[in-house]
């Protein structure tokens, strides 16, 4: 009596079977590294607003009065912003009271934004926290005109 060996390897069904399971798997995992990917924007972003903010404290320590655009801020500090990060600072009408800084990440349409100081005598007290907002127009965060 001979008996019949089973063929070795899968059959076409078991591989089926297989390719349908991990790519249900990956469905669920590859929006979440593009969330991480958004996320790492962010944080370079407010690093880079954070530096600046660094920056505009030793300007004014240096001139009585803050930095009015970035191009002022960094060539009196040797500031400059990380990678694909671009920074616009403006400062209230009076330039010894308070200013903004607006960062835009080239891989991003979130922007996050910064006001600091006082918006004039006697006037509305900045709070100094980044905010981010996911339209990139931060109107919603700033006064300035001039960083929206």
């Amino acid at each position: 009596m001979t008996s019949r060996k089973a063929p070795a390897g899968f059959t076409l069904m078991e591989l089926l079977v297989a390719v349908i399971i991990i790519s249900a798997l990956l469905a669920f995992v590859l929006p979440r590294f593009g969330s991480i990917r958004e996320n790492t924007y962010v944080a370079t972003m407010k690093n880079s607003i954070a530096k600046a903010i660094t920056s505009q404290e030793f300007y004014m320590n240096e001139n009585d009065q803050y930095a009015s655009s970035f191009a002022q801020l960094s060539a009196a500090t040797g500031y400059v912003p990380d990678n694909d990060v671009t920074l616009t600072v403006a400062t209230t009408p009076n330039p010894k009271y308070g200013y903004c800084i607006k960062a835009n990440h080239a891989k991003t349409e979130t922007a996050c934004a910064v006001e600091f100081g006082l918006s004039g005598p006697g006037g509305v007290e900045f709070d100094g926290k980044i905010y981010c907002d996911a339209d990139g127009t931060v109107d919603q965060i700033t006064t300035l005109t001039a960083c929206r």
